[in-house]
């Protein structure tokens, strides 16, 4: 039947967000600790913030936080055409699916790069005169690159959700018009927000940093939920039966 590839790749989907969720939290799910002397040897030349948020991780710990998402980014990627599946076609449709896809597939590296951050601003620790200002530039290069990454991805995966989210306010999906309130594009900020008060809970920097995978792993988890208790001959119309 058509719907075991739409529930197959809601699976899929489930199971990336929660690779990358956790891989999230290994990688920037830390609370940075004050390190003035770092920040003044830094002197403004490079973002201080992001260069203390991973020096408590371990290479271990951030080499598992790149390493989990990028092998399981593949995961995403299948769960790209029975998203399309649910919208049932069409240029929306198409167009949702070719963002979304865009945005996973630019994802590694933008992820990646916080860990190449981190290792870099370990590395800082201790130096002064020309080798700090050697290691300084070579960080905010490596930034741009995240940042032209990581702003990509994010932005690709947002008009792939608006765009979903539309038609299934819209009642063009084959999901009922409720699931339009687990849409990433509305739980991911409003995660963000509820986390962002506590700054210095464990609790609440885990959320907030992977509060975009943790929206997905909802959406998937109530999507595949949706469909199964729908009768596949009547959902139109993408899923049909044979």
């Amino acid at each position: 039947m058509a719907d075991r590839s739409v529930s197959r790749g809601l699976l899929a989907g489930l199971l990336a967000a929660t690779c990358w969720s956790v891989a999230d939290m290994l990688l920037v799910g830390f609370v940075p600790q004050p390190n003035v002397a770092f920040v003044q040897g830094l002197d403004g030349r490079a973002d201080a913030t992001l260069a203390l948020l991973m020096l408590e991780g371990s290479p271990q710990r951030l080499a598992w936080g790149i390493g989990l998402a990028t092998f399981s980014v593949v995961l995403y990627l299948l769960a790209v055409p029975a998203l399309r599946r649910l919208l049932g076609g069409g240029r929306v449709a198409t167009f949702s699916a070719l963002a979304l896809f865009a945005g996973y597939a630019w994802s590694p590296v933008g992820h990646a790069g916080f860990g190449y951050l981190g290792l870099l601003a370990k590395g800082m620790q201790g130096l002064d005169g020309a080798a700090l200002d050697s290691m300084v530039v070579v960080f905010n290069q490596y930034h741009r690159l995240l940042e032209l990454h990581w702003v990509g991805s994010v932005a690709a995966s947002a008009l792939g959700w608006l765009l979903f989210t539309v038609q299934v306010l819209r009642g063009r999906s084959a999901l009922p018009r409720w699931m339009a309130a687990c849409s990433p594009l509305l739980l991911a900020p409003l995660l963000g927000a509820l986390a962002a008060p506590f700054p210095r809970s464990a609790i609440a920097v885990l959320v907030g940093c992977a509060s975009l995978n943790l929206a997905q792993w909802v959406f998937f988890a109530a999507a595949g939920y949706s469909i199964r208790k729908r009768d596949p001959c009547r959902a139109e119309p993408a899923l049909g039966c044979i």
